[in-house]
């Protein structure tokens, strides 16, 4: 997400900004906040929000879930929407290649050609596995959706998909 650099003042009436005070409240939310959210909802913030918290999470497998999770829960003109442009978040490229994947491989699932950005994404130098065990190791590659395999990230192919 970028900077907030720019300040934007409307007018209302004392009526207007007390009931917009008690909305934002009610929402948890600062009038600025509950105002972009209602003025502008954007799946892309959403999809922000979600990789923030793939960041953030201890528990990274259960975030990669929601993040797909939320993906496949778009409309597909709300998924273009929010994939559309090239994350603005710095992620690692493991992390970076696990989003890119998630992207591509739900647009396989609607039939949508990937957003271009993706092309740009290096896969990782080296494999991951989803798995610890090595044994798993041959059947995480061939069970493996083929936007993961070709992001080098092995994966249990019911963890991409509902």
């Amino acid at each position: 997400m970028s900077a907030k650099t720019s300040q934007l003042q409307i007018r209302v009436t004392p009526d207007e900004k007390a009931a917009l005070k008690g909305l934002a409240a009610a929402a948890g939310l600062s009038v600025s906040e509950y105002v972009l959210r209602r003025a502008l909802p954007s799946a892309r913030r959403g999809l922000a929000e979600a990789v923030n918290a793939l960041i953030a999470a201890s528990d990274r497998d259960g975030a990669l879930d929601s993040l797909r999770a939320q993906l496949r829960d778009l409309s597909d003109e709300r998924f273009v929407e929010a994939v559309s442009a090239p994350l603005e978040t710095p992620l690692t490229p493991f992390l970076l290649n696990c989003v890119a994947a998630s992207v591509e491989h739900e647009c396989a699932t609607r039939r949508l050609d990937p957003p271009r950005w993706i092309e740009r994404i290096a896969p990782l130098s080296r494999p991951h596995f989803g798995r610890d065990l090595r044994s798993l190791r041959p059947f995480l590659m061939r069970v493996s959706p083929p936007a993961f395999k070709r992001r080098r990230v092995f994966i249990e192919a019911d963890r991409a998909s509902p």
